[in-house]
């Protein structure tokens, strides 16, 4: 009985010092592969790819919508501090949303503002030495550094009626939106006859320039060589103490200080310079403040405060009020009309060079005429946007709106009475 126990643990011994069989079918010590074949590693990497492919536009399709109810939002609360502004005003001075976009933030801001006097101005500030004169509204900021800024790439348009761009008096000149854009200072342009969706060209010039215009060349407030555009845009304005659309058409001017102290020195060279330091609105704490400061030398120093606060220096945007506005996707607008952004300026319109005008990137849209970039923008914002034939020239869109057509652009429009913003259904 021993002997065959004995027997049976140096089989099982042996067997294992052997690399033999176990119970189990297994050879102890051997190892069995569990890793992928390349196969099953492609099978996988292909499923991963579908899915993400199938995902990917269901996330960007939330992202668009959350940063357009977020785009409408901030429309609505910059349009409304505005209105609460006017409504809340014990100086009679009427508030306005002013519309505003900076190249380099690539972002549009919304600036409550508010009438704060007026000044005299040229008819024609590309030419100081008129004897035509027009008066303008100045405007300032309610607060310092508030405004409203609207998501990335996401804008906004003011709609200018045909003839909305000619100027009030026959002995005026056009000079509102003056750029190439929209037929230059040329009243007998199709741009200037023309109704237009126009955008803030306010921050296309050159900040370390103290004027815009072409005064017959020189530097400094005499203006520099060349044939600049003023900086242009619009606001929504409001009634004082009833917040009900404004019906004042003139232009105003919104102060807007370009960030830079080139050519300022000649105003004050310190801030020890009491004698001059008002000059410097770039040292104001407070823009309305120094705004109504500098209106109130009109009488004493009316050469110096023309240029300080006039349609000649770039510290100020020369707007005018618009009751219909469109919101809208700056990347989407480029890829309707055939083109894509400069990425410089994220928007259509190419970089600012000095002495040179603002202009539509004609590089973007295949040299295609500013005139026809001008009215495809108009189209595509007003709805046409399937892209058929018919136009005139290389018109992209077929002249109508109908249900081949898939709108982008939110439309809206200003309540006489209430001041209140009201999408317009299409």
């Amino acid at each position: 009985m021993r002997s065959d126990t004995t027997s049976m643990v140096s089989a099982v011994t042996t067997g294992i010092s052997g690399g033999g069989p176990t119970p189990g079918g297994y050879a102890l010590g051997s190892r069995r592969c569990a890793g992928f074949t390349l196969v099953e590693m492609f099978v996988v990497i292909a499923i991963i790819l579908i899915i993400v492919a199938l995902a990917v536009p269901g996330v960007n399709a939330m992202v668009y919508s959350s940063n357009r109810a977020l785009a409408e939002n901030s429309l609505r609360v910059g349009v409304g501090l505005a209105r609460d502004a006017a409504i809340a005003s014990s100086r009679s001075g009427d508030g306005a949303a002013v519309f505003l976009y900076d190249p380099g933030s690539e972002q549009m801001r919304i600036v409550p503002a508010e009438v704060v006097g007026q000044i005299e101005t040229s008819n024609n500030p590309l030419l100081l030495s008129s004897n035509g004169r027009q008066t303008q509204d100045v405007l300032a900021p309610i607060a310092l550094g508030q405004s409203v800024t609207l998501p990335r790439s996401w804008m906004v348009r003011g709609y200018a009626p045909a003839g909305s761009m000619l100027p009030d008096s026959s002995d005026g000149v056009a000079s509102w939106y003056t750029s190439p854009n929209y037929g230059a200072a040329n009243v007998n342009s199709q741009a200037k006859l023309e109704r237009n969706w126009v955008f803030p060209e306010s921050g296309f010039y050159d900040i370390d320039e103290a004027s815009h215009a072409a005064g017959g060349g020189g530097a400094g407030f005499a203006g520099f060589g060349g044939i600049p555009t003023p900086r242009q845009s619009f606001m929504v304005r409001f009634s004082a103490r009833t917040g009900a659309v404004s019906t004042i058409g003139r232009t105003g001017l919104m102060i807007d200080p370009r960030p830079s102290v080139e050519e300022r020195d000649d105003l004050a060279m310190s801030r020890t310079d009491i004698a001059n330091a008002w000059k410097r609105v770039d040292w104001a704490e407070d823009a309305r403040t120094w705004a109504v400061r500098t209106l109130g030398r009109s009488a004493a120093d009316p050469g110096v405060v023309a240029q300080l606060l006039g349609n000649n220096t770039n510290d100020t945007v020369q707007v005018k009020s618009v009751n219909r506005l469109a919101l809208y996707d700056e990347r989407r607008l480029a890829r309707g009309i055939g083109g894509r952004l400069n990425q410089d300026t994220g928007t259509i319109y190419e970089p600012y060079a000095r002495d040179e005008q603002i202009s539509f990137d004609r590089t973007l849209f295949g040299n295609t005429q500013l005139d026809q970039i001008r009215r495809n923008i108009n189209a595509w914002i007003d709805g046409d946007t399937d892209g058929g034939a018919g136009g005139p020239g290389d018109d992209i869109f077929d002249g109508r709106i109908d249900e081949q057509d898939s709108p982008e652009a939110a439309l809206f429009t200003i309540q006489g009475y209430t001041g209140e913003l009201t999408e317009i259904e299409r």
